[in-house]
């Protein structure tokens, strides 16, 4: 029988329909791999999707910026600085340190990182300050002095640990927000390195990383730094109170 009259627009419309496809199809296939890759090495980070470039929102899901660096092959990975060796890009960077001993303590949520440091606090309180204390101020009427000792070790420790902390991250947040980034070729640190340029991708990639994975760290870390040091310092000052000769003499 006659054919409809959809059927035959259809027909007319499906070279384009093809075309569309098929001009569509890589950016598809782009874009799933920016999602795998990212998600595959770097967390996600939850920010309003309008701050994100246009032309790079369709590699965004539903209001999230995935940071994409690395592929697992030798193909260049989306927004990486083809010049500068992996191990020195500022992602990676932040990837390695991630991966160091005791870095990744600051990301924990502030009620298990103070766990964690009043533990570190309780060992070298008790294991090693609190003995030396008790040898040096040996008498009962000298006990305040020998807790306020003890108490002066343990928090340097704990004060030292954030202080590691803070040097750490805050090298990161550096490399993160400079606009070039510094980089030497095999290790040729005496010879002086070079510069790259980052473009506008990876600078807001990189800022994006800073403002809402690395600042949170570093502003927990400061405030933790503020609450342990000005413990140190008054306890400090009530020993000095305390004990106004040396009591070693």
């Amino acid at each position: 029988g006659p054919r409809s009259a959809m059927a035959i627009r259809l027909e007319r419309k499906l070279p384009r329909l093809l075309c569309l496809a098929a001009a569509l199809a890589p950016a598809h296939a782009y874009a799933q791999a920016v999602l795998d890759t990212s998600m595959a090495k770097v967390s996600p980070i939850a920010v309003p999707r309008t701050l994100y470039p246009r032309r790079l929102r369709p590699a965004a899901q539903v209001g999230r910026v995935v940071a994409v660096f690395m592929s697992d092959d030798d193909r260049p990975a989306p927004f990486s600085q083809l010049e500068v060796p992996t191990e020195q890009q500022p992602v990676v960077e932040m990837r390695n340190l991630r991966e160091e001993p005791f870095f990744d303590w600051a990301e924990l949520p502030d009620e298990q990182l103070v766990q964690r440091l009043a533990a570190l606090y309780s060992f070298f309180a008790i294991v090693i300050s609190l003995p030396i204390a008790l040898t040096t101020f040996a008498t009962a009427e000298t006990l305040p002095q020998a807790l306020l000792a003890t108490h002066v070790g343990g928090s340097g420790v704990v004060l030292a640990f954030l202080l590691r902390l803070r040097t750490g991250w805050g090298y990161v947040s550096m490399r993160l927000r400079d606009r070039q980034t510094y980089y030497e070729e095999n290790g040729a640190s005496g010879r002086g390195g070079y510069l790259a340029e980052k473009d506008a991708e990876a600078t807001m990639r990189d800022r994006l990383l800073d403002d809402y994975e690395v600042q949170p760290v570093l502003r927990k870390v400061d405030r933790l730094s503020a609450v342990v040091g000005g413990s140190l310092g008054l306890a400090a000052i009530a020993l000095r109170t305390l004990t106004p000769d040396d009591p070693y003499k």
